[in-house]
């Protein structure tokens, strides 16, 4: 069970649309492939529909201050490639997040039941583990409501859990900027 499974089951209970990372319709490097992946979003939640969104259009951020040197955008050349798209509306943070969490033991458990998937990047996403926790615990600082912390027991469990968080999930206000800001400063 992960975050992709995890969103399909959501959507479904939902009756909404869902959105994988790794869609194959979004191309391109990888700032504006996740640009394009957030407009899509952006248009269907527009048009009345609720989107599940398995990934975050601001990933660059947070990817390249759990790996640095590893040759990712630095994070001055980010803030100004985000500022002025959210200036414009053109990117915002989704309503809410949801951090499925699992200790190393139940990830590797999960791996060693799963031969279909190579998940050839594995031991280096372990290291994603703690600090993504931290990013999104200031996150959720910056912006209360906003995060679900949630033990990823089983799908099922997660999806209950989700459905409950996603009717107290609010719109995204106008302080989209003001986030980006705290969050950059909490990076820096």
């Amino acid at each position: 069970m992960g975050k992709s499974t995890t969103a399909r089951a959501l959507a479904d209970a939902l009756s909404a649309e869902a959105v994988l990372e790794d869609d194959a319709r979004f191309t391109g490097p990888y700032l504006e492939r996740h640009l394009a992946l957030w407009r899509w979003v952006a248009e269907r939640s527009r048009a009345g529909r609720t989107v599940v969104l398995d990934g975050d259009p601001f990933k660059a951020l947070w990817f390249g201050w759990v790996y640095p040197g590893e040759g990712w955008t630095p994070l001055d050349a980010l803030e100004a490639f985000y500022r002025p798209l959210l200036m414009r509306g053109e990117v915002a943070f989704p309503a809410g997040y949801a951090l499925l969490e699992a200790d190393e033991a139940a990830l590797r458990t999960r791996r060693a039941g799963d031969p279909t998937r190579r998940r050839r990047r594995f031991e280096k996403h372990l290291r994603l583990v703690e600090p993504l926790r931290r990013y999104f615990a200031a996150l959720e600082a910056l912006s209360p409501g906003r995060v679900l912390f949630l033990r990823a027991e089983s799908v099922a469990e997660s999806v209950a859990a989700l459905r409950g968080f996603a009717g107290r999930v609010r719109e995204p206000v106008d302080s989209d900027v003001g986030l980006f800001d705290g969050l950059i400063a909490w990076l820096r």
